[in-house]
């Protein structure tokens, strides 16, 4: 099966498959969009979907930095998907690599036992960003 970004149906069909592969737990994101935008033939990965794991690799491991400076729990896998939604912007209501897939699968569980982390990310991201704009300033 070629899979390279053929819509969101593709997207939600390689996300189930990959959710049962890994015993019913969701993949990362990260991993996700590199398999979806991984030309199957040459190996070449898309530069765009390349560019936006990098800034979110870096946006994680500077939060879990942070957090092993303050002797705090390593981030969940699902704060580190959190992060990574946070750094993929949002176009005409789709995510680039993920398309509307993680909006539609915010079931109430998943909302109710993460909206907190998700919070508190949001929350040391924005301060991350008001202190590298104090930093440039």
């Amino acid at each position: 099966m070629a899979i390279h970004n053929n819509g969101a149906k593709t997207i939600e069909r390689r996300w189930d498959e990959m959710t049962a592969e890994l015993g019913g737990e969701e993949p990362d994101i990260m991993t996700f969009i590199d398999v979806m935008h991984t030309n199957l033939k040459t190996g070449v990965k898309d530069k765009k979907a390349q560019s936006l794991t990098e800034t979110a690799m870096a946006k994680v491991a500077q939060i879990a930095s942070q957090r092993q400076a303050q002797e705090e729990e390593p981030l969940t896998q699902a704060e580190i998907n959190a992060v990574v939604l946070e750094e993929i912007p949002k176009i005409k209501g789709r995510r680039f690599g993920v398309a509307t897939l993680r909006d539609k699968r915010n079931t109430s569980s998943y909302k109710s036992t993460n909206v907190a982390h998700e919070d508190q990310l949001r929350n040391e991201i924005q301060t991350m960003k008001k202190d590298q704009i104090e930093k440039h300033a």
